[in-house]
């Protein structure tokens, strides 16, 4: 009797649930029956059985405030960013050991940090291959090796404190320019000494005489080819062979400039006399000023295009010396783009400077265009030959520049597709028909996990909230 009442107790004790409100001495106790399993999508896995099998390499991040594991994910999904890596860091391994003597065992921070990279994003494609094949239960790693090369490079990035995403792409992309000069001018000092120790052609003695050459001539009877070869040994005719035919020796090309920069004309225009000068310069994002007003009659696209283009007027104290009319003039300032990387990248300008101290956060509405214009100059808007579409965004969630934590989201590739379907029939067989047939097409990185998104989901997650914003938009 007794063993009923308490098989009893346990029965009503698992279909209540303990609410705690108000103070910590009060608590209400409130029955409910068990609810049917969200719908949504938690994480990027496939179920076999009571064994959940996780699709996609994450990374750890303990601190949640290092934006590199967003930015290291983005990256590593850029098209074309992997090809290149792995070009530059067989090109460093040409010519290792010739280059260490040159330094005299000095070593490289800027190609340390290009091996690291290629180490780490080859780790996560192991890493997922030893998974499938339950050869381990681990799929998060962490960029050890990269955060402690960031930290002797720019002090900025320590671990565990506040970092920009955008800085840190800087940072990154510009450790890999700085690999290629370094190459380069150690392969021109390596060019130099081979040259130096390479003997010139010396002529034959002038004592020697004629007939002792055509003696020797005479003497080979093998074939006309020795004949030559004997003939230039003996007369010590040699022809040297210019070091950079080497293809260890050669300049290697910087992919940074090919896939992440584009050109520009920055136009300023007098006001009085109306001459205008103009000065190129090359650049790796585009701002995007999120106080740039709305117009209703605009489309997303229109709105984007004029705010990258949008023009400053100089007055006041910040007045335009003029060359024609030889003072200080008001004047217009404008952005001309002449070409677009392969990578394009947007940066939501999120953060304001007031005082010189307070870094405060603007959380205006803007668009996110999934297609993005034509933005060169010499193209009327409404060309389609040179629109990029959005592939990735890295989304801040906090309040300011000093707090807060970065996440991913990133195109799935067309060869996970396939699997990321099968994962979702078997994980979620509660879906209706018509939410199955939605194809997922997102990734949503956060450190060590992973959300699988449909093009609705992601439009939902990238819409306005007061403190989670995108920040960085990446175009392909």
């Amino acid at each position: 009797m007794i063993d009923e009442i308490v098989k009893k107790e346990k029965k009503i004790r698992r279909r209540k649930k303990v609410i705690v409100t108000g103070d910590e001495n009060e608590q209400t106790m409130k029955e409910c029956s068990p609810k049917p399993p969200a719908k949504k999508r938690t994480k990027l896995s496939l179920k076999e059985g009571k064994e959940e099998r996780k699709l996609e390499t994450m990374f750890q991040n303990s601190a949640k405030k290092t934006a590199n594991p967003s930015v290291l994910q983005v990256l590593c999904y850029t098209p074309g960013f992997m090809t290149q890596l792995t070009i530059l860091k067989k090109e460093i391994a040409a010519t290792e050991e010739e280059i260490k003597k040159l330094e005299q065992g000095e070593p490289s921070d800027s190609r340390d940090m290009v091996r690291y990279i290629h180490q780490l994003f080859s780790n996560m494609e192991n890493r997922e291959e030893l998974y499938s094949n339950k050869k381990t239960k681990y799929l998060a790693l962490r960029p050890y090796s990269i955060i402690h090369e960031l930290q002797k490079i720019n002090p900025v990035f320590v671990e565990g404190e506040q970092q920009d995403a955008h800085e840190f792409l800087q940072c990154i992309l510009g450790c890999l320019q700085e690999s290629v000069k370094e190459i380069n001018t150690l392969r021109e000092r390596l060019t130099v000494t081979v040259s130096a120790n390479t003997k010139p052609p010396t002529e034959s003695p002038p004592d020697e005489a004629p007939s002792k050459r055509a003696k020797k001539l005479t003497k080979m009877s093998d074939t006309s080819l020795n004949a030559l070869k004997q003939m230039a040994l003996n007369s010590r005719l040699s022809v040297d062979v210019t070091p950079l035919d080497i293809p260890s020796m050669k300049p290697i090309r910087d992919p940074i400039p090919s896939l992440f920069e584009g050109s520009m004309a920055l136009c300023t225009q007098c006001l009085e006399c109306e001459s205008s000068t103009e000065r190129k310069d090359m650049y790796q994002s585009i701002g995007l000023p999120v106080n740039h007003p709305m117009d209703p009659e605009l489309n997303e696209n229109d709105w984007v295009r004029n705010a990258i283009r949008e023009e400053e007027f100089l007055r006041g104290d910040n007045k335009y010396k003029c060359e024609e009319c030889l003072r200080l003039v008001e004047a217009k300032r404008s952005l001309r783009y002449i070409s677009v990387p392969q990578i394009l990248t947007l940066h939501q300008l999120r953060f304001a400077v007031y005082s010189g101290e307070v870094l405060s956060k603007l959380s205006q509405v803007r668009p996110i265009p999934f297609t993005l214009p034509c933005l060169l100059d010499k193209c009327p808007p409404s060309c389609s030959e040179h629109q990029m579409h959005l592939y990735a965004v890295i989304k801040h969630c906090g309040a300011s520049l000093l707090s807060g934590h970065y996440s991913a989201y990133v195109k799935i590739p067309q060869h996970k597709i396939k699997a990321l379907e099968e994962a979702r029939h078997l994980y979620y067989p509660w879906e209706t028909a018509e939410e199955n047939a939605e194809p997922l097409v997102w990734l949503h990185l956060d450190d060590d996990q992973a959300d699988v998104l449909t093009l609705k989901e992601i439009k939902h997650a990238l819409a306005f909230s007061e403190s989670s914003t995108p920040y960085l938009l990446f175009y392909c």
